[in-house]
């Protein structure tokens, strides 16, 4: 939305419509003609749709303020074996680099202890702060909860839990003038000044 609000300030005749999905509902709003762009997370290497990688993202662990590991900078993947997790539904490309990063690390999602899952990271962050469990979330996702201090974050001593954003086209789509600026906007865009 930040991103948006910068894009409207020099385009304000502009119209955007933002629609919120996961990654498969990305997909499928596109090949369906819904709208022209797409921004994910996960692979979309088997639907027929151009990708072009924009950034690079962290995933974090959060745990609320009070939570014992507040305190820490860091965990063992391991660790989180014996806390009630939070994950995002089947489908979105989030889970999807969660599990990818757990089994490499010989997790398995089915021996954790998931006790809650959500369909977006909003919910996960609420969720987290009154407390239901830990959860693993964007650090882009986390910068208001992490300056105020509801949300700690955490990284993992075994290394980042990295991924990309990719925006996302339908290759046989004829795209509108605005929708071109966007993304020419969108590509040059200085994403840095976005964290802290």
């Amino acid at each position: 939305p930040s991103v948006i609000s910068d894009f409207k300030k020099k385009n304000a005749k502009t119209k955007i419509y933002l629609r919120v999905s996961n990654s498969k509902g990305v997909v499928e709003m596109l090949n369906a003609g819904n709208v022209d762009i797409g921004l994910v997370e996960g692979e979309v290497t088997k639907y027929k749709l151009l990708t072009e990688r924009l950034l690079s993202d962290e995933l974090s662990l959060i745990v609320h303020s009070s939570h014992p590991w507040a305190k820490k900078k860091e965990v063992a993947v391991a660790e989180i074996m014996d806390e009630s997790f939070i994950f995002r539904e089947e489908g979105s490309g989030t889970r999807q680099v969660i599990e990818k990063y757990f089994s490499k690390r010989g997790i398995v999602p089915n021996e954790m202890k998931v006790t809650t899952i959500l369909g977006s990271t909003e919910a996960i962050k609420e969720a987290v702060e009154n407390g239901t469990g830990v959860a693993i979330v964007s650090k882009w996702a986390i910068r208001r909860e992490s300056r105020y201090g509801s949300i700690k974050y955490l990284k993992f001593k075994e290394g980042m839990m990295l991924r990309d954003f990719c925006l996302v086209f339908n290759k046989n789509a004829v795209t509108s003038y605005a929708a071109d600026e966007f993304l020419t906007f969108l590509r040059t865009y200085p994403f840095s000044k976005l964290l802290p």
